[in-house]
């Protein structure tokens, strides 16, 4: 039988890990160097959203799992950090601010989200004794990493999250 893990643990980090957070700073740094050097606006509104937002939502439904480990927790959170200096730095910028300042708010959010990640966490261990899973994929009734049957309350907490993302990315247009 498995050894069941503390609430809060490091371990190293796994290659699915490493692999994830190495790519996801190099599509930091890239889409950093279009906003500042790209000399036309065409698509930066739209990928700096699609950045943002593709990274909120996946925190919940894909790391999840990756997101137990405090060393991962960790390096997410250094990710928020640079999220918020990504903002601050931008915001400076008149017209970049402009032409992107809505998607330009949600990165104040990447911690505050991990945040919320954590609490509903430990709300699942505490009145289920189970880990918190993701919402199964489409004619699936399990989570895709622990395969384990998604109940009412791992759906409710996943709306929660989701919630909270709507409610704090809410781009001000």
């Amino acid at each position: 039988m498995k050894k069941k893990k503390p609430l809060f643990y490091f371990e190293k980090l796994d290659a699915f890990d490493k692999w994830s957070l190495g790519g996801y700073m190099l599509i930091s740094i890239a889409l950093f160097c279009f906003l500042k050097f790209a000399e036309t606006d065409d698509y930066k509104f739209a990928f700096t959203a699609a950045y943002i937002y593709i990274t909120h939502l996946a925190l919940n439904g894909v790391f999840y799992k990756s997101l137990r480990n405090m060393s991962v927790f960790t390096a997410w959170t250094a990710i928020g950090l640079l999220h918020l200096g990504i903002y601050f730095y931008f915001i400076e910028d008149i017209n970049l601010r402009l032409l992107i300042g809505p998607v330009l708010e949600p990165f104040k959010n990447t911690n505050l989200l991990l945040f919320v990640f954590q609490i509903l966490r430990i709300v699942s261990l505490k009145t289920q004794g189970k880990e918190m899973v993701g919402a199964p994929i489409k004619g699936s009734s399990t989570d895709i990493f622990d395969e384990r049957e998604v109940n009412f309350l791992d759906l409710v907490l996943y709306l929660i999250y989701l919630a909270c993302f709507m409610v704090l990315d809410e781009p001000d247009l």
